[in-house]
């Protein structure tokens, strides 16, 4: 069997080193060289079962671990996370899983185009956090149950596939690295349960954390021997990436250029370029889609990131050492502590395993003293990527040091400057962290009588620190009112605009009845161009809501004869019902709602649930 990268090589001959000096690094591994050579005769040993349990096994421990770790999501699938600072994003992912659906099985149109938001226009979506390849995926587990329910029910099942693909991909890079398998199991285990996890459980695309092993793994394929199957392995693997998180399929991009870099004296550069090139063109046309739309639309928004975005969505020194914020013990301290480091937001779940730390600086030690050690460029990348999270300047217990950091670099570069939380980089720092605990594990238990009690210790004294069960879970419902007009015409008006409480609701009730919205979505980002919210932010559009709504006349309706302008513009829109939810308007401004709509002719037409539709005769 051929050794794993990261292992001390056999006798063989390899691409990546040359002989004589492949030899002297036998030589001078000691220690390193001894788990992967058990491994690999252990496994040269063993009968086709056992090499079937081999493979098995892990992936069959990574489910129990994905199941136990998200419980009770499998006992009440129909229900979302919605704890912590992106509880009210989940609602945001249940509309891109039901559009995605809505695109290609109902309409047969491109997802990455709608004409449901910013109506007459419609809107791309393609620096929207869509998370298209998880949409795709969820199709059969949505056509198991009729609108929300089914989206719920997808939802559920990408959650347990990402804490299921998490544990087991961890577990196949850090064995690829160490050659041990307990190691690369606490690996696995750590990583999958990390709080970051956890605290982006409603965020579709950045749950997406087997991403970045999957990603790093098949790199680490393709430079061992640079063949062409692999490249176009990495370039599928990586187009995947691009499809479920733009986020991190950007992040890869530095933390394979990062790595390419830290190897570049071990490769056959002339092979290695030629199949890195190849993996280019595949995930380019893999992902072809997304830039036919891209030259039709642009990929412009109102607005990048503005650097203080970037300033606040930046770790704190102190958050790449805090302990995990969820914990029942002693949660409560670390959750104030966090934010009166972030200024009272609740979304920076950075917490760490001190277990996990100690273990990580062993690993770091040992590798950065072994100049041999395939572990050793993953202590710089850790570094790196720890920097990167803490953003364009030093923040260190709650203080702005103004001391700027590699992350500033990051603005300078076109579409890298759309990265608006650096805090994100936290998942490849916290990666970097489990691989080389599974280096310090293999290095501090090598020789030990129980060595594997003590390694199921260390994971259950990890599972102890990071472990979040039970999920605070919800139910998520849509008023019934609002199916009635799933087969009707025209547009819709939700009333009232939503409030930070009730952000995401427009679009969420979108998922029952279907109609095109023309209301500004506060909550879309990045922000749809001026040109296609021309209409939601137009003069005769606002005037329009003021006469319908507010029971009033603004000046520019009163110069007109009394109500033609705000008919017109009701004509011009196709708008055929209206929206009241009672409990967000109060009883004064729902009865001046009512008595607007009943002058431009609306009528009701169902209600319930604290919602009355109106309906207007074309």
């Amino acid at each position: 069997m051929r050794p794993h990268v990261g292992s001390e090589p056999s006798s063989k001959s390899s691409p990546l080193v040359p002989e004589e000096p492949r030899r002297a690094a036998i030589a001078a591994s000691g220690v390193a060289g001894k788990a992967p050579a058990a491994s690999n005769a252990i496994a040269a040993n063993a009968s086709t079962a056992q090499r079937t349990w081999l493979w098995l096994g892990p992936l069959a421990f990574f489910a129990a671990v994905a199941i136990a770790g998200t419980w009770p999501l499998l006992l009440r699938p129909d229900e979302l996370m919605m704890a912590g600072g992106g509880g009210r994003d989940g609602l945001i992912f249940l509309w891109d899983l039901w559009w995605t659906r809505e695109a290609l099985c109902v309409q047969g149109s491109s997802p990455l185009f709608t004409e449901l938001l910013y109506h007459p226009h419609g809107t791309p979506l393609l620096l929207h956090s869509l998370a298209l390849g998880y949409g795709v995926l969820s199709l059969p587990f949505q056509g198991l149950a009729p609108g929300l329910e089914g989206v719920l029910l997808a939802n559920s099942a990408l959650v347990l596939f990402s804490f299921w693909m998490t544990g087991w991909l961890t577990y196949l890079l850090a064995l690829r690295l160490t050659g041990d398998r307990g190691a690369a199991l606490l690996a696995g285990l750590a990583f999958t349960l990390a709080s970051f996890h956890y605290g982006n459980l409603p965020r579709l695309h950045i749950l997406a954390l087997e991403s970045l092993p999957l990603v790093l793994l098949l790199l680490l394929r393709l430079l061992d021997r640079p063949q062409h199957w692999r490249a176009i392995g990495l370039g599928l693997g990586c187009a995947w990436v691009f499809w479920v998180s733009l986020e991190y399929a950007l992040f890869l991009g530095l933390a394979c250029g990062l790595l390419v870099a830290l190897e570049r004296r071990r490769l056959d550069r002339r092979r290695t370029l030629r199949a890195l090139a190849l993996a280019a063109l595949t995930a380019l046309l893999a992902t072809a889609p997304f830039w036919l739309v891209a030259a039709e639309h642009g990929l412009s928004s109102s607005a990048a990131a503005s650097f203080g975005l970037k300033e606040f969505f930046s770790a704190d020194l102190l958050d790449l050492a805090m302990p995990v914020a969820q914990h029942p013990l002693w949660g409560e301290p670390v959750r104030a502590l966090q934010q009166r480091l972030h200024r009272g937001h609740p979304g920076f779940e950075l917490g760490q395993s001190y277990a996990l730390l100690a273990l990580a600086g062993v690993g770091a030690w040992n590798a950065w003293r072994s100049k041999c050690s395939r572990l050793r460029p993953w202590v710089i990348f850790t570094a790196v990527f720890a920097a990167l999270s803490l953003g364009p300047t030093l923040h260190v217990a709650g203080f702005r040091t103004g001391l700027p950091l590699p992350f500033r670099a990051l603005t300078w570069i076109p579409i890298l400057e759309q990265a608006r939380m650096p805090f994100r980089f936290f998942g490849l720092f916290q990666l970097g962290v489990v691989l080389l605990a599974a280096h310090g594990a293999t290095h501090a238990l090598q020789g030990l009588r129980r060595r594997g009690l003590a390694l199921a210790g260390l994971g259950a004294l990890v599972v102890f620190e990071t472990l979040w069960v039970p999920l605070p879970l919800q139910r998520v419902e849509i008023p019934a009112p609002y199916a009635r007009l799933a087969h009707a015409e025209g547009a819709l008006i939700d009333w009232p605009p939503p409030d930070e409480a009730h952000l995401m609701l427009p679009t969420l009730h979108q998922i029952a009845h279907r109609r095109p919205l023309i209301e500004d979505q506060t909550w879309f980002y990045p922000r749809a161009s001026s040109e296609v919210r021309r209409t939601a932010q137009s003069a005769e559009f606002q005037a329009l809501l003021a006469v319908l709504f507010e029971g009033r006349e603004d000046a520019e309706v009163a110069a007109q004869p009394r109500l033609d302008a705000p008919r017109a513009t009701l004509e011009r829109l196709a708008i055929r019902h209206v929206a009241l939810r009672h409990a967000e308007l109060g009883d004064e401004a729902l009865t001046r709602a009512q008595r607007g709509l009943e002058r431009f002719g609306f009528v009701l037409v169902a209600r319930g649930d604290g919602v009355s539709i109106y309906r207007r005769a074309p």
